[in-house]
């Protein structure tokens, strides 16, 4: 069966080794009326204000942002949120990343000019930023196929092929097991992929 084309970012699924996987997020500031919103499952990068934001192609990463909260400037009302509005003229807003440099992620592969296959697997790649939904709060950020390479800086390391009956390795649009590689606690300069 093929692949469904349904990006949905990065989504923590277990920790490197025996560390456990309790869900750990730590809060950090979002600064008011930025010009990118910030989806559940965007990868976001420090800014030198404190605060953070949606990181870009070929960024060292922070984490993944997994919800925010701010109060509605119209309502005055706190708001709980899987994603936070461009724009947003507020002074509070948080974002809950995940940001433990052992974290697993699942992503889907973009498959465009190229596809990631079993010979990818414990390389590096970037991501493409895909526009996220303002209805789910989904990010439409993907692994970006045509870049897989040995490149250290690369923003993920492809660990291996998610292991559930919906996703058939080799289709496009496959789904992997990753973990951030080029990563701002650990130095943003990543290692060297095999």
């Amino acid at each position: 069966m093929a692949n469904i084309d349904a990006p949905f970012g990065l989504r923590p699924i277990a920790k490197n080794g025996q560390n456990p996987n309790n869900g750990g997020q730590t809060q950090y500031l979002v600064g008011g009326s930025q010009s990118t919103a910030i989806f559940t499952g965007d990868p976001v990068k420090p800014k030198n204000d404190g605060t953070v934001q949606v990181a870009t192609a070929s960024d060292a990463l922070l984490g993944v942002f997994m919800g925010g909260f701010y109060t509605d400037p119209t309502t005055n009302k706190p708001t709980w949120t899987a994603y936070i509005p461009a724009g947003l003229a507020t002074t509070d807003a948080k974002a809950f990343v995940c940001d433990d440099p052992q974290q697993l992620f699942i992503a889907q592969q973009d498959s465009v000019g190229s596809e990631l296959g079993t010979s990818s697997i414990n390389l590096n790649a970037n991501l493409t930023f895909g526009a996220g939904s303002t209805i789910t709060g989904v990010s439409g950020v993907e692994i970006d196929s045509s870049t897989g390479a040995t490149t250290a800086t690369h923003q993920v390391r492809l660990l291996h092929f998610y292991d559930v009956p919906s996703n058939t390795i080799g289709d496009s649009h496959s789904i992997f097991v990753i973990k951030i590689n080029n990563h701002v606690m650990m130095g943003g300069t990543g290692t060297l992929g095999i």
